[in-house]
């Protein structure tokens, strides 16, 4: 991800998620987890937490981008 000097200046690096580690943010989500690339740490998270605690609309909008990228997938587009 790229930051303008002007978002680094007013505070968005500590916005970032990071490394409970090492406090990096160079970091790769996966369902269910989340590695750090520069100490191999490997958190577990609860999949689906926020999913349970959405708005309805909010619901619906993801379970729609998630067919259409799963479609998209299985028809080689």
């Amino acid at each position: 991800m790229l930051l303008c000097p002007a978002c680094v200046a007013a505070g968005a690096l500590e916005a970032l998620d990071c490394c409970a580690a090492c406090s990096s943010t160079a970091l790769v989500k996966r369902l269910g987890e989340t590695a750090c690339r520069a100490c191999g740490a490997v958190d577990q998270v609860e999949v689906g937490a926020g999913y349970a605690d959405a708005a309805p609309a909010d619901r619906a909008a993801l379970e729609a981008d998630v067919a259409a990228a799963l479609d998209r997938v299985l028809r080689g587009d």
